[in-house]
């Protein structure tokens, strides 16, 4: 079982369908975020802010920060050039391969953060793909716990663009309370 590697082949889709020639930038989203506020708002928001929309010249690849103490960035949410983003993606997809005891993408993208690091910082030299962490400012929330939704639902007006449940509490949410927080307006 292969989980996660289609997004490796996402840009290759998208030049086979000429109604997305015009397509330039990508946003990988997995299927358990919630979508909480106007998508042309995330986007604009996070371009303010890290400026991705204009850093074309080298592979790059955007990620959220991961709210795990064990890895850099969360996988379940990146932007990627339709031109330029291939090696990077390269990269993590080989790791992910090589690696077939942990077959995991989160543990794949964190090893490419330390290889990409160590190559630049002990080989003193400059990789040519570049993985940029985003903070999650009023870009993401992670649900971990029940509490978590009931305190969110409290206050729907200031949820944020993105709402993630938190892989490892999934089974723990109570699906009830999951549904009304998604109805009452935790995806728009």
């Amino acid at each position: 079982n292969r989980p996660k590697t289609f997004f490796f082949q996402l840009l290759d889709y998208l030049d086979l369908v000429p109604a997305f020639n015009n397509v330039k930038w990508v946003y990988y989203m997995d299927l358990d975020i919630l979508m909480a506020r106007p998508f042309v708002n995330l986007i604009s928001g996070l371009d303010r802010t890290y400026h991705y929309q204009h850093s074309t010249s080298s592979s790059n690849l955007f990620f959220f920060r991961s709210c795990s103490k064990n890895y850099y960035a969360n996988s379940g949410f990146f932007i990627m050039n339709r031109n330029t983003s291939r090696p990077c993606l390269k990269l993590w997809q080989d790791e992910l391969e090589s690696n077939s005891d942990r077959y995991m993408d989160q543990y794949s993208l964190n090893r490419v953060f330390r290889n990409i690091e160590n190559e630049e910082r002990v080989r003193r030299r400059v990789s040519s793909c570049h993985l940029h962490v985003m903070e999650h400012e009023n870009y993401l929330a992670f649900v971990k716990t029940n509490e978590d939704m009931i305190d969110m639902m409290k206050t729907p007006e200031n949820y944020p663009s993105l709402i993630h449940p938190f892989n490892s509490a999934v089974g723990d949410l109570d699906v009830d309370l999951y549904e009304e927080f998604v109805a009452g307006g935790g995806g728009a």
